[in-house]
Parts: structure tokens; C-alpha cells; sequence
């Protein structure tokens, strides 16, 4: 039997693949009509509408966990969940968004702009976008750091099990034997290789990094 959970999606940090691997146990919104709220869904749905970037949270945008725990699980459901999510070193994170978003986009005039962006004008750019997150809900999520939305308002995680890209096949195992479920072997999404992200910088953007992403670089031991 598969034991309750909630699993965070972290944006450019495996992800799509672990969507995919999670099967069944995984309930999927419609991700191409109309956003759907909380109340009008089964609650099997409701991981995966937090999981959405379109469905917006109000003052909880960038604090996911917390807004699971204040208003969708109370307890003890929310403490007899198994919470977990898979991170990614911040600096390899932030040229992975980078060449995400810097795409040919043709969607929106914001991701239009953002094509030409170089890595270190990109990374200038972010607290513009996190702070008008309704003009342009795709790129603000893609870019969040990771530490507010897995803590509560002390800065306490709120996860049970903390997974890393860097690791992810072995903790990927370790989510399947926690939840009960079949393991699978992990399909590859959305990948961009394995290509060293230092290339991608210099003493401007490294400092950018650390000044945006210091909580994450600290709390989940990372370094340059």
C-alpha cells in the first residue's frame, strides 16, 4: 500500500522525470486548460495542483510547503505525510534555468526578452520577476530559491526526506522504498547534459548566485 505523501517539484531539478516515475501513485491536473482551485478538486489532486506554476498561491507563492500544511493537510495529516523533494546545487540550477528560458520562446513578450538575455543580465534580472510573479508566472517559478518554499515561517523544513539531482537515481530508490511503490527506471526529461556549470561564470555572476540563492548554498551544503 502506498503511504500518503507530498512531493515538492523543484524547477530544473529532475523534476519531469520523477513525475513520470512516481506512475499512478501521482495524480496529474489538466496542465492545458483552465487552472482548476484546491476546493472544486479530489484531494489526490492536490499535490500536483501545488506542484503547478499556473495556479497561484497568494503570499504563499514561494512558500509552497507551508501553504500545504496551513490550508490543504491539517493535522496530524500533514506530519503522517511522507514530504520529500529533490534539490540541485544553486549554481548549476541557475545556468540550467538560464538555458531553459533563454530559449527561442515565442509564447509571451517577456520570454522573448528574456532570449536575448546574457547569464549575467538574466540573473540581474530575477528579483524584477519574482516580485511581479503575476506578469510572468513561468519564469519567477523556474528561478525561485529553493529554501522558502521547504521551511516554515522560522525557517524550519518542513521535508522528511531531502533528495539531491546529484544523487538522484540512488535517492530516487530511497522515495520509492519510503512511499511503497514499484521502482522504475528513471526516464530522462527535459536534460541538458552534464556539461560543467562554472564555465558559465565570473565574479559578477558568481556573487549575483550567492547573494539570491545564499539560503540554499548554506542550508542544503552546497559550494561553488
Amino acid at each position: 500500500m502506498t503511504k500518503p505523501y507530498i512531493w515538492l517539484h523543484i524547477r530544473k531539478a529532475g523534476g519531469t522525470s520523477l513525475r513520470d516515475a512516481l506512475g499512478s501513485s501521482y495524480k496529474q491536473v489538466d496542465r492545458f486548460g483552465a487552472t482548476t482551485p484546491f476546493i472544486a478538486l479530489p484531494q489526490d489532486y492536490w499535490n500536483d495542483n501545488l506542484n503547478n506554476y499556473r495556479v497561484p498561491l497568494g503570499d504563499y507563492e514561494f512558500k509552497r510547503l507551508l501553504f500545504a500544511k496551513k490550508f490543504l493537510y491539517p493535522e496530524p495529516e500533514f506530519s503522517n505525510r511522507f514530504k520529500f523533494a529533490i534539490v540541485r546545487n544553486p549554481y548549476g540550477r541557475a545556468v540550467s534555468s538560464w538555458r531553459y528560458l533563454t530559449r527561442n520562446w515565442t509564447f509571451t513578450w517577456p520570454r522573448q526578452v528574456i532570449s536575448h538575455y546574457r547569464f549575467d543580465h538574466f540573473l540581474e534580472r530575477l528579483p524584477e520577476f519574482w516580485e511581479k510573479i503575476g506578469k510572468e508566472r513561468h519564469v519567477a517559478t523556474h528561478t525561485a530559491p529553493i529554501w522558502p518554499d521547504i521551511t516554515d515561517e522560522n525557517g524550519a523544513l518542513l521535508l522528511d526526506f531531502v533528495g539531491r539531482i546529484e544523487n538522484f537515481e540512488e535517492d530516487y530508490l530511497k522515495i520509492c522504498e519510503h512511499i511503497g511503490i514499484p521502482q522504475k527506471d528513471l526516464p530522462k526529461k527535459n536534460s541538458q547534459g552534464n556539461a560543467d556549470y562554472r564555465k558559465y561564470y565570473n565574479k559578477k555572476s558568481r556573487k549575483l548566485v550567492e547573494k539570491y540563492y545564499w539560503d540554499d548554498i548554506n542550508e542544503l551544503g552546497y559550494d561553488y
